[in-house]
């Protein structure tokens, strides 16, 4: 008589799975696992077979391998175009490359990345109709760039699949999931039009949870599937409303993303890495600040904001000196370290009213190409005192004070949009020193009264809202030092990629 644990390893190898089910993800295989039946997006027509017959592998694994060639050299030439001309040369070269690909419907992520990417460019341009509306030829070209380089990644995958090097139930299906989701959730926060905002959003759920669906171990990933499927099956399928109701389905869209991927990623991770077939990239490190007696406040706008009740931003630290917003909050994007604030006509009230004449600010900030800027920090208005405030606009920082009859701007100097910028403010006793990515920029002393730290984030009585992204928000009681400002910009740099930088 076979021992039952004996039993037990031999029917999990006859699975395929004794190397996968472990830890957290015996737990989900194990939990009732009853699937909804998930089909591929709708008119992307995406491959699903996995056997291939020889002549089929002929047909395919040389189209891989000139494919692999053929999108390094369609970056190579690209490089000293227009705009407008890298868009035109990404489309043609990625529709001959698709078409080169044959009639057969392999399960090759190289071809499923350069077929939706095809797809998507062109709901961006039915959307978005005149070039002349701001960012719309850079969301084109970073989607197709992207893309390509994407593709160039798994081509590797493909190839071994296609030469009998892996398994296909090895295939790194759910990792896919995961950093294709997270591409398109990028590119999605660049895009300035809520309704073309919203088919993408509708489509990355889609996509997400029809390439966890196909992984061997869609079994896993149950709950996440199901959180998907009841979500996409309760909002509408048509174009968004720009009003307040659309918004808020907006808003609920991003947060049944990050709040699915919460579900994910240590699974991903442990499948990936028990396969040995493909790691997860690493994810970036959090950047906390960690507690100190002058803390006030650590917007994150990251895993605790995800549930908040959409009237507040959460505080990270221990004071729950939470920020209230007027309306809507800021929506949840990818950001500089897990998830940000991605602001347009958004404005959050601060618990800073008393603090005034020693403080310490700083915040990551980026403006992609089409967004405007304006305040992230908005003067209060003190009358004869004078409050601060900080305006981020199209390569350029100005510091203002405001008080009655009184709003200069001290001083201004350029920052590079498209990346992420560090920001630190250090008043003491009214002495302000301003920080960018960890250097002086500029220091003088106030005159005028009390200095009293800004009240409003994303929002400026004079200048109106702020449209950006804005991370790791962070407010002391104290001034900060030049070296706790270097260490805080060099421990964010070093968890961010050197393209964000």
């Amino acid at each position: 008589m076979i021992h039952p644990e004996l039993k037990r390893k031999i029917l999990a190898a006859i699975l395929g799975c004794a190397t996968l089910v472990s830890g957290a993800l015996a737990k989900q295989v194990q939990a009732d696992t009853t699937l909804p039946r998930i089909d591929p997006p709708s008119g992307f027509g995406e491959g699903v077979q996995t056997e291939l017959t020889p002549s089929q592998l002929g047909e395919l694994l040389p189209w891989a391998r000139n494919a692999e060639t053929a999108l390094r050299e369609l970056l190579d030439g690209i490089r000293p175009l227009s705009m407008n001309q890298k868009r035109q040369q990404l489309v043609t070269g990625i529709q001959l490359i698709v078409k080169d690909s044959g009639h057969l419907q392999p399960e090759l992520l190289m071809r499923y990345v350069l077929n939706r990417a095809l797809r998507i460019y062109d709901l961006l341009a039915h959307k978005r109709r005149a070039d002349s509306a701001p960012g719309t030829v850079d969301s084109q070209v970073r989607l197709l760039t992207q893309s390509v380089e994407l593709a160039r990644k798994y081509a590797r995958s493909d190839i071994e699949f296609l030469s009998g090097h892996s398994s296909p139930n090895l295939r790194p299906t759910a990792v896919f999931a995961i950093e294709y989701a997270a591409f398109l959730m990028r590119l999605n926060s660049a895009i300035l039009d809520a309704s073309a905002q919203y088919e993408i959003g509708l489509l990355t759920l889609g996509f997400l949870q029809w390439d966890l669906y196909r992984d061997i171990n869609r079994l896993a990933y149950a709950a996440a599937i199901q959180r998907i499927s009841g979500f996409l099956g309760s909002v509408p399928e048509n174009s968004l409303r720009d009003d307040q109701e659309g918004l808020a389905i907006l808003r609920k869209t991003l947060k049944t993303y990050y709040s699915t991927l919460e579900l994910l990623q240590p699974l991903v991770r442990e499948v990936a890495e028990a396969a040995g077939d493909v790691s997860l990239p690493a994810a970036r490190d959090e950047f906390r600040i960690g507690h100190t007696p002058s803390l006030l406040l650590e917007y994150q706008f990251d895993r605790q904001s995800l549930h908040e009740d959409q009237a507040m931003i959460l505080d990270s630290s221990r004071n729950r000196s939470n920020g209230i917003c007027q309306e809507l909050c800021p929506f949840y994007v990818p950001g500089a370290f897990g998830a940000a604030g991605s602001f347009d006509r958004n404005q959050v009230i601060l618990p800073t009213r008393s603090l005034k004449n020693s403080f310490g600010i700083e915040f990551w900030v980026r403006l992609e190409r089409g967004q405007l800027g304006g305040f992230v920090l908005g003067a209060d208005n003190r009358g004869r005192d004078s409050g601060l405030g900080i305006s981020v606009g199209l390569e350029s920082l100005a510091v203002i004070e405001q008080g009655t009859g009184y709003r200069p701007v001290l001083t201004q100097f350029r920052l590079i949009t498209n990346r992420w910028n560090h920001i630190a403010i250090s008043a003491d006793d009214r002495s302000v020193t301003i920080y960018l990515n960890g250097v002086p920029r500029f220091a003088y002393r106030s005159t005028r009264g009390d200095l009293y730290a800004p009240t409003r984030l994303g929002w400026d009585a004079y200048g109106g809202y702020f449209q950006g992204i804005i991370d790791e928000l962070v407010i002391f009681r104290a001034p900060l030092s030049a070296d706790e400002v270097s260490q805080h910009y060099n421990t964010g740099k070093q968890a961010l990629p050197e393209s964000d930088l």
